[in-house]
């Protein structure tokens, strides 16, 4: 794991995982499974994520106005 850098809103970690699996089913059983602890710890810990977000406003118009 690598911190990579500051973001507008959030601090950025890198995770490399190898995992040896032939099967591509376990593979994501496996990768599920980390990032399911990882998510878990963060939680623990009440650390809380940055996440894209957007805000949109809209404008009442009164009647007779177009939209």
């Amino acid at each position: 794991m690598n911190f990579s850098g500051i973001s507008d809103s959030s601090a950025d970690i890198y995770m490399f995982m190898y995992i040896n699996k032939q099967q591509y089913i376990d593979f994501l059983n496996v990768k599920e499974e980390v990032f399911c602890s990882l998510l878990a710890l963060i939680e623990k810990d009440n650390i809380e994520l940055a996440y894209p977000t957007q805000t949109v406003y809209l404008k009442n118009h009164s009647e007779g106005e177009t939209v």
